[in-house]
């Protein structure tokens, strides 16, 4: 396991247009930038867990501070050489109110990482991610895929012939 150590900026995001597009996790630690690809989902479920673990552990934290990250989170991201692509992603709450983020390759079973964030760095991210992952492809209300612009949606709820 790659022992990252503490982070100096962390962030969950996506490059590329709607549709195409590729999220990852970066974070920088020790001077040292390191990209994760994960799918929109696991983007997703770790912005919700995270939210939800620092409200359920009552966690406080400094708003201000969450705001300023929230800041430079708006800032364009890059991608950029991936470090792997994440199979499986855990948070845990320190002691200390530190939150514990380890992620593990999909590809390589000896391959993972491991790093610290504040919890605010935790709120801004989360904010930020489940704002990118809302600002894709529009969902059919039937069947929950995504709807391609421009495209007409052959819904396998409406036509059972597709599935």
């Amino acid at each position: 396991m790659r022992e990252l150590g503490p982070a100096e900026q962390f962030r969950m995001d996506a490059v590329g247009p709607s549709g195409e597009r590729v999220f990852f996790l970066f974070v920088e630690t020790g001077g040292e930038r390191h990209w994760f690809i994960a799918e929109k989902q696991q983007v997703a479920a770790l912005a919700e867990l995270g939210e939800h673990m620092l409200a359920g552990a009552e966690v406080e934290f400094d708003e201000d501070a969450v705001l300023h990250i929230q800041g430079r989170l708006a800032e364009p991201a890059e991608l950029g050489e991936a470090t792997f692509r994440v199979g499986d992603l855990r948070l845990g709450l320190r002691e200390n109110e530190m939150v514990s983020v380890i992620l593990e390759s999909i590809d390589d079973d000896d391959e993972s990482a491991n790093f610290i964030i504040a919890p605010e760095q935790l709120q801004a991210a989360s904010i930020h991610a489940m704002k990118i992952v809302a600002a894709g492809r529009p969902l059919c209300p039937r069947c929950a895929e995504a709807i391609n612009p421009g495209e007409y949606h052959q819904c396998p709820e409406v036509d059972p012939n597709l599935n």
